[in-house]
C-alpha cells in the first residue's frame, strides 16, 4: 500500500495517520521507545491491525530488547501477509522476508543462534524482485541485505 493510501486509510481515525508517520520517522532516527509509545496509541484507536504496523512495531521491539514482543509481531505480520490483498506477490515476499529477519534478529539477540539460523535459511532474499515492490514499502522497511538494494534504490 502506498504511503498516500495508508494515510487515507488511517485518516478515518483522528491522530492515527500523523502517529503512523511520526512513528516511522522516530524509528528512522533510532528513537524506538518513543515510536512504540505512538504505536500503542494507534493500536488503541483500532488502526494498528495491519501488516506494516506489526512489522514496524516488531522492529522497534527488537531494537529496545523486548524480543518476545518482537517475535510476536513478526509472527503476526507473517500470518497476515498471505491473505492481504493490498500487496502484489513480490511485495508479500519482501514483507514476509522482512518479518523473518526481525524474528531471526530477536532470536539471535536472545542467544538462540541455531533457531535464528533456521529462520534465515528459509529466507530467500535474492529471489525478491525489488522493481516490483512499491517505493514506499522499500523506504519504510529498508532491506539492505538484498543483493540488488543499492542498484534498485539508486533509481528514481
Amino acid at each position: 500500500m502506498s504511503l498516500i493510501k495508508k494515510i487515507k486509510y488511517l485518516w478515518a481515525i483522528p491522530g492515527a495517520a500523523s502517529g503512523w508517520v511520526k512513528s516511522l520517522d522516530l524509528c528512522s532516527k533510532g528513537s524506538f521507545k518513543e515510536a512504540l509509545q505512538l504505536l500503542q496509541k494507534i493500536e488503541l484507536m483500532q488502526a494498528g491491525r495491519n501488516v506494516e504496523y506489526h512489522l514496524l512495531r516488531g522492529f522497534a521491539f527488537c531494537k529496545v530488547g523486548e524480543y518476545e514482543h518482537a517475535i510476536d509481531d513478526a509472527r503476526m505480520a507473517m500470518q497476515l501477509i498471505p491473505s492481504d490483498t493490498q500487496y502484489n506477490n513480490e511485495e508479500k515476499k519482501y514483507l514476509y522476508a522482512h518479518a523473518q529477519i526481525t524474528w531471526a534478529r530477536a532470536l539471535q539477540d536472545e542467544g538462540k543462534q541455531s533457531e535464528s539460523d533456521q529462520i534465515l535459511l528459509q529466507c530467500d532474499i535474492p529471489s525478491i524482485k525489488l522493481n516490483k515492490v512499491c517505493k514506499s514499502i522499500k523506504l519504510n522497511f529498508p532491506f539492505k541485505a538484498h543483493p540488488n538494494w543499492e542498484k534498485d534504490m539508486g533509481k528514481d
